[in-house]
Order: structure tokens, then sequence, then C-alpha cells
């Protein structure tokens, strides 16, 4: 049984192989780079719920790393603002009961 080694000349089978390996790991290391970076943002897991659907997905998970937050008073009211960084756009508002 013949053994392979990296320089032995690329066959179709090598490369194949290559060619399904190398997409696939790609994509599990931009993966990975995006959930890092979420998770950087500091956000508790129940505030990136940006749809208010009552429970937080994935993709609202690394939409996260484009996500502001910032604190604001309107009409006396202290509010949490998430906003979209790429375009200044409001996500959601969160005030508290007290005035």
């Amino acid at each position: 049984m013949a053994r392979e080694t990296l320089y032995e000349p690329l066959t179709v089978r090598r490369f194949l192989t290559y060619a399904l390996i190398a997409p696939v790991a790609l994509f599990a290391l931009l993966f990975f780079w995006r959930a890092v970076l979420a998770w950087q943002k500091g956000y508790a897991w129940s505030d990136m719920d940006w749809d208010s659907s009552g429970h937080t997905s994935i993709g609202e998970f690394l939409r996260a790393t484009n996500v502001g937050h910032r604190i604001v008073a309107p009409n006396g009211r202290l509010c949490a603002e998430f906003f979209e960084l790429d375009t200044g756009r409001r996500i959601r508002m969160d005030c508290s009961n007290t005035p």
C-alpha cells in the first residue's frame, strides 16, 4: 500500500478533497470570527433579541457585530437605544419605567 505525502504530484482525488475542504474551513473560520466579535460587544443574550420575538437566534447574535448602544433621555425618561452602526437606524429602544 503506497503512502501519500504532500510532496507527491497532485492527483484528481486530492484536488477534489482540497477543493471541498477549503471552502468549509473558510466558512467555519469566518463564522468563528463573527461570533467572537459579537461576543466582545458585551450584550446580554436577552438584549440581542433585535426583532423582539421572545428568543435570540444565532442570526441575531451574529448581527450584534453591527449594533451600537447609547443612553438617551427623551422626554426625561432614561432609555437605552440600540442602533445599526452602518446606517444609524434605530433597532430598538428600552426605557425605564421611572420618569
